[in-house]
């Protein structure tokens, strides 16, 4: 039974969501023309406009890409903003430029709201809620994640990483309906198209499940998704955003990153050591990855903190990702609601489980609104730091032997002995 005290505490996050969401909303809509010029969204109106012009696998090409830009943003004189996204991203576009770019901009931004908000609609029905849980709790989880500071990122940046928020979302409702292999595909192929440098964990996650269907499914959506990019700009285009997308990590202070570079890059700046420690952080956070896929296919009860776990390494991995990209964690939060929400208690509040989750989840929105609001002092290592917490935290829990998993967290899938 729900006690009074609950009821208000869930009123409060339902009010204080709602309206941080609302202040994001009015924020993007409220972008100067000059700071337009400046988001990441010029880049990709830029790259499609040279797509839909003809220029192929030119998207690529340097010069190019700071002439188209700097006639975007004429009058003011801002340094290119190179377009370091697959092919088929820019393909996907290039209807938005027959609109003037401030236009496309706004449409783009609030799309990609819509989208992101779709991928936590879609899990909050898809997650293993308590028959009993009130409908406000379940209103209070959508809020939450929407009101993450990665939200913020994509409205006034108008980014693409809500496409693979819809692409998680979709695998993980997929997974627990038993479907591997259409889950597996739609997650791959979401990645593949916009933004495969944040799914490496998750690859590993795939690989360390060590089922056919999934392996199949993912090896289905990786072909889709690179035969969909040699399409839009040729092999030559493919090699290009591969060579862009390596070498262009160093045009960005390191240490605004919200990914393992921003830490060593804290006590040996740009230099190899920062590589060499950042690659090694990323190999370690793979063969995590794969291990906590194996505890998946041994145990189904630990997709959702498992799923969760991954999702974050992956996050950390990445050799280039900002606050803008945690939105993928939005339909992650909402599972792991859903999962606190299982534990044994009478109370939905005075469970740990709902306690450290909705903590997790705060921190990870403090730290992501604060290095965005300080843009003069770089922050990213906060964020960065956060995220390491949290997914040892998570990868601890998925791992750990448990005696019994509750009902409601079984799935369809079979688990391998």
């Amino acid at each position: 039974m729900e006690s009074c005290l609950t009821h208000v505490r869930i009123r409060w996050v339902i009010l204080f969501a709602g309206a941080l969401t609302l202040g994001y909303l009015l924020a993007g809509a409220h972008v100067s023309p000059k700071s337009i010029g400046e988001s990441d969204f010029t880049s990709f109106y830029g790259a499609a406009t040279l797509l839909r012009e003809g220029h192929g696998a030119g998207i690529y090409n340097p010069a190019l890409q700071e002439s188209m830009h700097a006639a975007l943003v004429f009058p003011d004189r801002i340094g290119n903003l190179p377009f370091v996204d697959p092919p088929a991203a820019a393909a996907i576009l290039v209807p938005l430029t027959l609109l003037p770019l401030d236009v496309a901009y706004h449409v783009w931004g609030m799309f990609e709201f819509a989208l992101l908000l779709l991928a936590v609609l879609i899990v909050v029905r898809s997650a293993p809620w308590p028959s009993s849980t009130p409908h406000r709790w379940k209103d209070a989880a959508v809020l939450a994640a929407m009101a993450g500071a990665g939200t913020y990122g994509v409205v006034v940046e108008a980014q693409w990483t809500p496409f693979l928020a819809l692409g998680l979302a979709l695998a993980y409702r997929q997974w627990r309906s038993g479907k591997l292999a259409s889950g597996a595909f739609v997650l791959v192929l979401a990645a593949g198209l916009t933004k495969p440098h944040l799914a490496l964990v998750l690859g590993a996650f795939l690989l360390g499940w060590r089922d056919r269907r999934l392996l199949g499914g993912a090896l289905a959506g990786a072909v889709t998704a690179v035969l969909a990019n040699v399409a839009v700009a040729g092999p030559q285009g493919l090699t290009g955003f591969i060579h862009l997308a390596v070498t262009s990590q160093s045009q960005w202070a390191l240490s605004t990153y919200s990914s393992f570079v921003s830490l060593p890059a804290l006590a040996f700046g740009h230099s190899s050591a920062t590589y060499v420690v950042t690659g090694v952080a990323a190999l370690i956070a793979c063969a995590v990855g794969w291990w906590l896929g194996s505890a998946v296919r041994h145990r189904n009860g630990r997709l959702e903190v498992a799923l969760a776990s991954a999702a974050v390494l992956s996050l950390l991995a990445a050799p280039h990702a900002l606050v803008h990209d945690t939105s993928m964690l939005a339909p992650v939060a909402v599972w792991m609601f859903a999962w606190a929400a299982s534990r044994t208690s009478t109370d939905l509040a005075t469970r740990p489980s709902v306690g450290a989750v909705g903590a997790a989840w705060f921190v990870i929105t403090a730290a992501g609104l604060v290095s965005m609001i300080t843009v003069a002092v770089p922050l990213g290592w906060v964020v960065a730091t956060t995220l390491v917490v949290v997914a040892t935290l998570g990868s601890i829990v998925s791992l750990a032997p448990i005696r019994q998993t509750p009902s409601m967290l079984r799935i369809a899938v079979p688990t391998h002995h």
